[in-house]
């Protein structure tokens, strides 16, 4: 991965890869020409076809609820709701309730009906984001409610919701000392996408900074900005330049992290 610059307004990258990447599919969100992107989108379009539970693998800031969303869109169940929850974020003596429901008076401050992230999904898709950071009070309840597709609302009745199960995580599930239950992570990856950290196709890194740019200065209404044919040469030398540098830097934080830079 050598990146070039000529004549002050032109930066190549010039790098193997293993296969020429072929026009295809537009996936909204998933921008990139390398032949990896070509092979994410060709990935994520067939996962969508399917109806069984799917989960994300990545570095954190490499795209993982973008992914999920485009399975979603892309699914027989687009028409339904994508209910996101952080897994991470719920604490373990409420989670009964937020996963499953409630009704009023089945515990001290439930004052209403809780529907519940699981019941919310109904017909539709639940995405688990950092579902390898749930605490491990939760994941016993986890299991039993993905692998049986059944809830039991607090206080209330059990509920068989028709749902689709999309999962996250940034985390070490496979390590054994993870504290992550291998029988949830084998529930949760009935299918998998794995997705690469930017430095492994940073020929993409172009065309994502120029994509974030172009919808950065269209909120700001300075679309202008973007130099074109009829640039000053200074002001385009100074553009080649900061993509030129983008180049030369690793981006441990991926996609993320180049969208807020």
């Amino acid at each position: 991965g050598v990146p070039i610059q000529l004549a002050h307004d032109i930066v190549l990258l010039l790098r193997f890869t293993s296969a020429s990447p072929q026009p295809g599919n537009d996936l909204k969100g998933l921008e990139g020409h390398s032949a990896y992107m070509q092979d994410l989108r060709a990935r994520v379009e067939q996962v969508a076809r399917s109806d069984h539970d799917v989960l994300v693998l990545g570095e954190t800031g490499t795209g993982k609820e973008l992914v999920a969303e485009a399975i979603h869109q892309g699914s027989a169940r687009s028409g339904a709701p994508l209910i996101t929850v952080n897994m991470a974020a719920i604490p373990p003596s409420l989670a009964a309730a937020e996963l499953f429901g409630a009704v009023k008076g089945a515990y001290t401050g439930a004052t209403g009906d809780k529907e519940g992230y699981f019941r919310s999904a109904q017909s539709g898709c639940l995405f688990l984001d950092e579902v390898g950071d749930t605490p491990a009070e939760i994941q016993p309840q986890l299991l039993r409610a993905i692998q049986q597709r059944e809830v039991q609302v607090v206080g209330g009745a059990t509920e068989h919701p028709d749902i689709r199960v999309i999962s996250a995580t940034d985390a070490a599930v496979e390590d054994s000392d993870s504290g992550f239950k291998a029988a949830l992570r084998h529930r949760l990856g009935a299918l998998e996408v794995h997705l690469a950290a930017l430095r492994e196709h940073p020929e993409d890194i172009g065309t994502l900074a120029i994509f974030f740019f172009s919808q950065a200065l269209a909120k700001e209404g300075r679309e202008g900005l973007i130099p074109d044919v009829e640039t000053d040469a200074r002001e385009v030398a100074a553009w080649a330049r900061l993509f030129y540098d983008f180049l030369c830097y690793h981006w441990p934080g991926n996609i993320r992290q180049l969208r807020n830079v």
